[in-house]
């Protein structure tokens, strides 16, 4: 996440950029429609809490299917890694620029009035269930999260407060 300005009537706001040079990349930039998902939730291991934020594009109606996606994670215990992420809660129109190896880029608009993404909510899971784990090393923490979890698991998750999609 990169602070933009798009609009100076509406001032700085967060963008997600996703850069690849991978050759699908140029044809991603053409595909219609895409949408936003987002699953987020909290794993507890034996170096502490990772909250976690899984971002991916999907083709039409089905959401299931990513055709991108990153992996977010962050130390709930950090005011530091939650305020972006909080900030970006708060916005009502979220800005994902996909850019390819050769420079060409698109940027897809997303609404998010009212929460639609139910980010704010689970950033307040995530904190309050990560406050009952004390974080012993986060790099640890996160580096076997990383190494126990694809964006297949996350995906495959149980549906419910913490993971939420919409196109």
């Amino acid at each position: 996440m990169k602070p933009i300005t798009l609009q100076p009537e509406v001032g700085e706001e967060l963008a997600m950029f996703l850069v690849d040079d991978s050759p699908n990349m140029e044809e991603l930039l053409h595909v219609e429609p895409l949408g936003l998902g987002i699953h987020h939730g909290l794993w507890r291991n034996m170096f502490g809490p990772v909250g976690w934020i899984l971002k991916y594009l999907h083709v039409g109606d089905d959401p299931r299917t990513p055709i991108v996606a990153s992996i977010s994670c962050f130390n709930p215990h950090s005011e530091e890694a939650l305020r972006p992420w909080r900030r970006l809660a708060d916005q009502g129109e979220w800005h994902w620029f996909v850019v390819a190896g050769t420079g060409s880029f698109r940027c897809i608009d997303f609404d998010n009035s009212s929460d639609k993404f139910n980010l704010r909510k689970g950033l307040r899971m995530i904190v309050e269930e990560g406050s009952l784990t004390p974080m012993l090393d986060a790099t640890k923490a996160e580096q076997l999260f990383r190494s126990q979890f694809s964006v297949e698991d996350l995906m495959n998750m149980p549906e419910g407060h913490s993971s939420r999609h919409y196109s």
